[in-house]
C-alpha cells in the first residue's frame, strides 16, 4: 500500500514539475509576443514617420528649387537636416528593437533603412526627376516592411481567431447578442 502511495506521489510530483515548465514556457512565449507587438508598433511608427518626412520635404524641396527664392539653398539644407534627423531616429528605434525579431524581418528592415540612407538618394534635390520614382519606391518598401511584420505576428490568423472567439457563444453571452 505504501508503494502505491509513493508511486502516486512521484507521479503527482512529475506532473507538477512538468506543469510548471509548461507554464513557464508559455509565460516566456507570451512575454516575447508582447514585446514583439510593442517593438513592431514602434518600428512601424518610426518607418512611417521617416517616409512622411522624406516625402513632404522632397516635395517642398522641389517647390523651392522651382521657385528659387533668395535663401532657397539654406532652406534645402534645413530640409535635408530634418530628413537626416528622422533617419537617425528611425535607426535608433530599429537598433533598440531588433533583438527579438526574426532574421528575415531584420534583413528586410536593414534593407529599407539602407535604401533610405543610400548615397544615391543624397542628390535628390539636385536631380528632382528622380523624386517620383523615389517616392514610389519608399511607399512600396514601407508597405513591404509592414506586411513582413504583420506576417511574422500572424496578424490574419490572430484576428480570425479573435473574431471566432468573440462571435462564438461566449462572445454573444458577454456582449448580450444571444
Amino acid at each position: 500500500m505504501e508503494i502505491i502511495a509513493c508511486i502516486f506521489s512521484c507521479i503527482a510530483l512529475l506532473l507538477s514539475v512538468a506543469g510548471y515548465y509548461i507554464n513557464l514556457k508559455l509565460y516566456n512565449q507570451n512575454k516575447v509576443f508582447d514585446e514583439k507587438i510593442r517593438a513592431y508598433g514602434e518600428i512601424a511608427k518610426a518607418l512611417n514617420h521617416v517616409v512622411d518626412i522624406l516625402i513632404d520635404n522632397l516635395h517642398e524641396g522641389r517647390s523651392l528649387r522651382d521657385e528659387k527664392p533668395k535663401d532657397y539653398e539654406d532652406n534645402l539644407d534645413d530640409l535635408a537636416d530634418e530628413i537626416d534627423e528622422a533617419i537617425g531616429q528611425m535607426h535608433g528605434v530599429l537598433i533598440v528593437n531588433i533583438l527579438l525579431l526574426p532574421k528575415k524581418v531584420v534583413e528586410h528592415l536593414e534593407s529599407f533603412s539602407n535604401f533610405i540612407d543610400s548615397g544615391e538618394n543624397f542628390d535628390i534635390f539636385e536631380n528632382p526627376e528622380k523624386m517620383d520614382s523615389l517616392v514610389e519606391q519608399l511607399a512600396t518598401r514601407l508597405e513591404e516592411a509592414i506586411y513582413m511584420m504583420r506576417e511574422d505576428m500572424q496578424s490574419e490568423k490572430l484576428n480570425s481567431g479573435l473574431q471566432k472567439r468573440l462571435t462564438g457563444n461566449i462572445g454573444h453571452k458577454i456582449f448580450g447578442n444571444e
